[in-house]
């Protein structure tokens, strides 16, 4: 699984080589996420502690990777309109923003936004506060509750505002 940057929706389109890499730890939602029966990621959230901090919403649909058909909902290479698969929730992305000093959000699945969104309301909501968000992240369910220390190193292609990362995390 490679996990990726994006930047590209947006007030401002910023290049992947624009972007504040964010020097934090990792902090995730204290209580399971809640996935609703539209695949939306919505958090009772309890973050005191959150300042700098990247939160990861561990979803557990990494189980699905490799097999497309579960992990993205489809089978076929560019069939977008049946993607199903969990995400931030809109109400969630604009309560961490105006709530919380957060570096990124990450996630385990293809999105930052549910598969079946079309209007990627997370992206602009997170990505307009000119905030990283980090996808794919491979083996998230591995971390701690709090105190990893994450890095994402996304490749710098030319005036990208997407990139595939390295991401990894040291241990507590």
């Amino acid at each position: 699984m490679v996990s990726s940057i994006d930047s590209s929706v947006g007030t401002e389109r910023k290049l992947v080589t624009e972007i504040p890499g964010p020097k934090s730890k990792a902090l995730h939602e204290r209580r399971k996420a809640v996935v609703s029966a539209g695949l939306t990621v919505g958090f009772p959230i309890y973050i005191d502690r959150a300042d700098g901090a990247i939160v990861v919403a561990r979803s557990g649909w990494g189980k699905f990777w490799p097999d497309r058909k579960h992990y993205l909902g489809i089978d076929e290479p560019d069939v977008v309109a049946d993607l199903h698969f969990p995400g931030y929730s809109p109400e969630a992305a604009e309560w961490l923003v105006k709530n919380r000093n957060l570096a990124a959000i990450a996630i385990d699945t293809a999105s930052m936004d549910r598969g079946a969104s079309r209007d990627f309301r997370v992206h602009r909501i997170w990505l307009g506060a000119n905030k990283p968000g980090f996808e794919n992240i491979a083996n998230a369910g591995k971390l701690p509750p709090s105190g990893a220390t994450i890095f994402c190193i996304p490749m710098k292609l030319g005036d990208g505002t997407g990139a595939p990362t390295r991401a990894f995390a040291l241990m507590p």
